[in-house]
């Protein structure tokens, strides 16, 4: 019965499907398929790759990309897979090699690229389970490569085309003063340092804010420059240097490094609220994006194995990057239509 209805989640146009909680990993191939991503979380690594060997050697030819992130569709126990009737394109790969600098920790990095947009992913760190960094592998013919671990992969979906994006998150606006009509202007800055704020030093904004003051849940900064935004391409800005502390650097603010240029950016003020549920549609085919909420304790998988037809998840802690815009505060999705 659990395979019949995994073989029935797959439709010609976009093969693909999730399964939380699963109890093994059994891989067999829509017809006329010939290239299978498959993504895992990091409690589901050792079964996907015992699968993928399996898979390998009943059908040498079937292209396979593998790599294991954080999340899927916010679950910590999951599989997605996608099959293609055609190959992937394999642009760009790198092998991991051993870092000589021991006080950073490694990680590795995966692209994908569809028709409407591009996304960059960090992945999940995998030590505890195979004790590599990240885990990132691809088999296609007899591509050198095969099966090395990767900290770069670069892929090219075929025929996958971005249709709309629902965008959400666990942000709530905060008022900077009292008067919410004023327009706040960055002023003077430095890299990722913000000095001041309508010529007044940045962390004032901060240390005289009331609502601040009640919580010590992160903050952000989104920044903009006027121009009318779709919601997905919003830039949201972790205040990195903070708490309590504000002021003690001359009144400077700290973004964290993703910002780029902040000339001339306006700004409103964001706090995180991890209690603001995020809910997508379970019903569309779609590429589901997260920024991981980070996993506090263990907690044991379900009983319950839900499938998830026409959908992958594809979530980091780190967050992710969609057409050049970061997306790093926690329990922000971005679900890609596709069609």
């Amino acid at each position: 019965m659990f395979n019949s209805c995994i073989r029935s989640a797959f439709k010609r146009s976009f093969s693909a499907l999730t399964v939380q909680n699963p109890p093994e990993v059994i891989l067999s191939p829509p017809r006329g398929h010939n290239s299978l991503l498959m993504i895992s979380t990091a409690s589901q690594l050792e079964a996907s790759i015992d699968g993928l060997i399996k898979l390998n050697k009943s059908i040498p030819s079937l292209q396979l990309v593998y790599f294991c992130v954080d999340s899927i569709l916010n679950s910590r126990d999951a599989v997605s897979e996608c099959w293609f009737e055609d190959k992937m394109i394999l642009q760009a790969c790198k092998k991991f090699e051993p870092s000589k600098d021991k006080s950073t920790p490694q990680s590795g990095t995966v692209e994908l690229e569809l028709t409407g947009c591009d996304i960059v992913l960090p992945l999940a760190h995998t030590m505890f389970q195979n004790t590599l960094p990240a885990t990132c592998f691809f088999v296609d013919n007899e591509n050198p490569h095969n099966w090395k671990n990767l900290s770069l992969l670069r892929v090219q979906l075929p025929y996958i085309k971005s249709s709309h994006f629902n965008y959400y998150n666990c942000l709530v606006e905060l008022p900077l003063e009292k008067d919410p009509a004023q327009e706040y202007i960055v002023t003077e800055h430095e890299g990722n340092m913000i000095k001041t704020i309508n010529m007044v030093p940045a962390s004032q904004y901060l240390i005289e804010n009331e609502h601040v003051q009640k919580s010590k849940n992160a903050l952000f900064f989104k920044l903009y420059n006027g121009t009318q935004t779709p919601d997905y391409m919003e830039s949201y800005h972790r205040i990195t240097v903070g708490g309590l502390g504000w002021g003690e650097k001359q009144g400077y603010l700290v973004l964290d490094q993703n910002v780029g240029s902040l000339d001339h950016k306006k700004l409103r003020l964001y706090q995180h609220r991890p209690e603001t549920a995020v809910h997508y549609d379970r019903n569309k085919k779609s590429l589901v994006l997260e920024c991981s909420t980070e996993q506090q304790n263990y907690r044991p998988a379900g009983s319950k194995t839900p499938i998830v037809s026409n959908q992958i998840g594809l979530g980091s802690e780190a967050g992710f990057k969609l057409n050049d815009v970061w997306h790093t505060s926690q329990g922000e999705v971005v679900q890609i239509q596709v069609t």
